[in-house]
This record gives C-alpha cells, structure tokens and sequence, in this order.
C-alpha cells in the first residue's frame, strides 16, 4: 500500500508527540527525584495535554489502553 504526504506527515507528527511526551515523562521523574513538586506537577500537566493530543491522532489505530501505555513509559535518557 502507497503511503501518501498526508500519512507520512501524520506518522512523523505522532513519533515527535511521543518523543515529547517520553521526554516530558523523563523530566517529571528527574523533578519528583530533585524535590521540585511545582515543577513536576506543571510538567506532568504539559505531559498529559501531548498525550490528549496523541490520543486525538492515534484513537483509529490504537486502542485506549494501548495509547495509555506507550504515553505513560517513562524510558530514555536525555
């Protein structure tokens, strides 16, 4: 199957949400382990705003509870 400009920019828009998204996940962790609740709360807040944003995306592909686990693994390091 041919893939059109259109799928591509999708696909490409949806890996760049769920790198932000793993990054942001990262950093939460590194706020919570510094101590810095203020900031970890606002950054989970951003966090979960990408993810409402992939879920958007992805809801004709992927199922909830698979949307759920890929925005939620915190893996990586920056």
């Amino acid at each position: 199957m041919a893939h059109t400009i259109s799928d591509l920019q999708t696909s490409e828009r949806q890996q760049e949400l769920l790198a932000l998204i793993n990054m942001m996940g990262y950093a939460v962790g590194i706020a919570e382990t510094l101590g810095v609740t203020t900031a970890a709360t606002h950054l989970n807040t951003a966090r979960q705003t990408l993810v409402s944003e992939l879920q958007g995306d992805l809801t004709n592909t992927l199922s909830m509870d698979g949307i759920k686990r890929l925005a939620s693994a915190r893996a990586g390091n920056c």
